[in-house]
């Protein structure tokens, strides 16, 4: 997802703007509309951080040529699955990768 403007757009479907904020007991904070995709393998990861990373809003400054003008954030929820005694384990994990927008003025 991109934050530019105070407003949330999904960078994997350029098309959908003025996502909203939610909090759910269950699912916790998330974004509603928010495109979340199934991935098997590094591949198909590279791909996704890729695409967003073209459908960024970014501009010239005067210390670089290209710099990007929004925050961007990049979840990935991680799934692993065994069996243990005829039973079949599941263990979950969240890496938000976060990139701010610069701030050149520093």
């Amino acid at each position: 997802m991109e934050i530019y403007n105070e407003q949330v757009s999904d960078l994997l479907e350029p098309s959908s703007t003025y996502l909203q904020m939610r909090e759910d007991s269950n699912k916790g904070v998330y974004v509603e509309g928010l495109l979340e995709v199934e991935v098997q393998n590094v591949q198909d990861v590279l791909h996704l951080l890729l695409l967003g990373a073209t459908n960024r809003k970014v501009a010239a400054t005067n210390m670089k040529r290209e710099s990007s003008r929004s925050h961007s954030v990049f979840t990935s929820v991680i799934e692993s699955q065994w069996e243990y005694d005829s039973m079949i384990n599941f263990r979950f994990g969240r890496l938000n990768l976060v990139d701010l927008a610069g701030s050149e003025r520093q």
